[in-house]
């Protein structure tokens, strides 16, 4: 582990929660744009709820093969089972599912630009970091996993 952690580390987490407070604040605060039928909220509510079981079994994967969810502790284990084989971010992915399923939830149209947001935030800036450290920590294993799993689906 690093003795002083980076801004990066947090950048996710509260951009996550950050999306979740102006996705119902949008709705509340501007009640013209909620226009969604029920049906589009409970199907926000239904990926909210895949998005936390895909949580997780990210976490749960990370914590049976020993390794750190903290993305700026050295990587230990390069892990390519379970719900990595699908995905090599599936804890990103799910933040991003928590972010549209709260913005369907709320049933605003407008609160739809923030889960795009987080996602691009987070596919160009905190992504590229840990991907350069595995790279550095896995070599020619985390390049052949690279090219065999995508980024996000």
């Amino acid at each position: 582990m690093q003795n002083s952690p980076k801004f990066y580390n947090y950048v996710p987490d509260i951009c996550l929660v950050v999306s979740i407070i102006l996705v119902f604040g949008l709705s509340t605060l501007m009640p013209q744009t909620t226009m969604f039928p029920q049906y589009m909220r409970m199907i926000g509510w239904v990926i909210l709820s895949a998005a936390v079981i895909l949580l997780l079994l990210a976490f749960s994967s990370l914590k049976h093969h020993r390794t750190s969810i903290n993305p700026i502790d050295k990587p230990t284990q390069l892990v390519t089972r379970g719900v990595y084989r699908f995905s090599r971010n599936p804890l990103y992915l799910a933040y991003v599912l928590v972010a549209f399923g709260c913005a369907l939830a709320s049933g605003s149209w407008v609160a739809l630009f923030v889960p795009v947001t987080y996602f691009v935030i987070i596919d160009r800036l905190i992504i590229p970091i840990e991907e350069q450290q595995m790279e550095r920590a896995f070599d020619a294993a985390y390049a052949h996993y690279s090219r065999k799993v995508r980024r996000w689906l």
